[in-house]
């Protein structure tokens, strides 16, 4: 049995071979390859070249037949048959640095970690695409509860840990909430400060650009989130619990789903009078503009104060 399991979840995107071939230069050889198909096969060709130039790799492709077909279910059915001890996430438009797993398995070695962390860089300008602190250092669960770490990490975890927890497959980029009972569990958690992943930011097919024409599915990843982690949000981190709620309330606007909207609306009277008042005023703005306006001022305006709005609920 691999050390590592390495799952590339993959729509069949041309950009699979990079990622496949910055797996095959690790220069850490303990692993195992997981491609995960969310198609009805489309990606069996690029996989069979690869294995054809790379014999010495242990490759399984596997189609997702299981779970709703989306990057959660298709992560999941990636779990599934992921054999090794430690566990790694990398798309399909994605690239490994040479040393990546070489790095983290050794810090995990030396530490006697059960997460590691590191960063990425962006395929654009080659910038952190992780909070950084310009220091290597040791981590908990409320470090990422209260945004002090937020955005894209490479990160290897114990298998262990996730057991028989999957991400929600009915949601649209719900990832941190398997992420966030992973992390709450975890007793050693490692951050290194350096990129060892390019993440890309401008391909449109990606999680992040799709959320807002599956406002339905994106919605749920707020209502997870607040479904596991309401009391420790409230308790630990009331800033990030209002930007949540903010969310929620967003999405399930563009859904058309009142309903939804009280939910979070409701969460903001449990939490307390101020973040209820904030809420119940976003509550009302999203509720009275036509949803094309409100697509359009988020798009206009919260884009351009987003960096000051992060910094304000951190």
């Amino acid at each position: 049995m691999s050390k590592v399991s390495i799952i590339v979840p993959t729509i069949a995107r041309a950009t699979l071979i990079k990622t496949l071939e910055s797996i095959s230069k690790q220069t850490y050889r303990d692993f195992e390859l997981v491609v995960t198909d969310d198609t009805d096969g489309k990606a069996l060709d690029i996989v069979e070249v690869f294995r054809k130039n790379h014999p010495q790799i242990k490759v399984k492709y596997v189609i997702n037949q299981k779970y709703v077909k989306g990057p959660g279910g298709n992560k999941n059915n990636g779990l599934d048959y992921a054999e090794g001890e430690f566990v790694t996430i990398v798309d399909d438009d994605d690239e490994l640095f040479p040393e990546a797993i070489e790095t983290g398995m050794k810090h995990i070695e030396e530490k006697d970690l059960e997460v590691f962390l590191a960063n990425c860089i962006d395929n654009v300008k080659g910038e952190k695409t992780g909070l950084s602190y310009g220091v290597s250092e040791y981590l908990t669960y409320y470090d990422f509860l209260r945004g002090r770490y937020d955005g894209e990490y490479f990160g290897i975890v114990k298998k262990s840990l996730i057991g028989d927890d999957r991400f929600p497959e009915d949601a649209w980029g719900a990832e941190g909430v398997l992420w966030y009972k992973v992390l709450k569990k975890a007793k050693r958690i490692y951050y290194f400060d350096k990129p060892l992943r390019i993440y890309t930011i401008d391909n449109y097919n990606k999680v992040t650009f799709q959320s807002g024409k599956f406002p339905q599915r994106a919605v749920l990843n707020y209502f997870y989130m607040l479904d596991y982690f309401f009391q420790d949000y409230r308790d630990y981190a009331p800033k990030q619990l209002l930007r949540l709620i903010f969310h929620g309330i967003y999405f399930s606007r563009l859904a058309g789903n009142l309903r939804q909207s009280v939910f979070f609306l409701k969460k903001a009277v449990e939490a307390n009078w101020i973040i209820f008042s904030v809420a119940f005023v976003s509550f009302v703005f999203c509720w009275m503009l036509p949803r094309k306006l409100l697509l359009f001022t988020k798009e206009r305006l919260i884009k351009k104060l987003s960096h000051k709005i992060r910094q304000i609920l951190r």
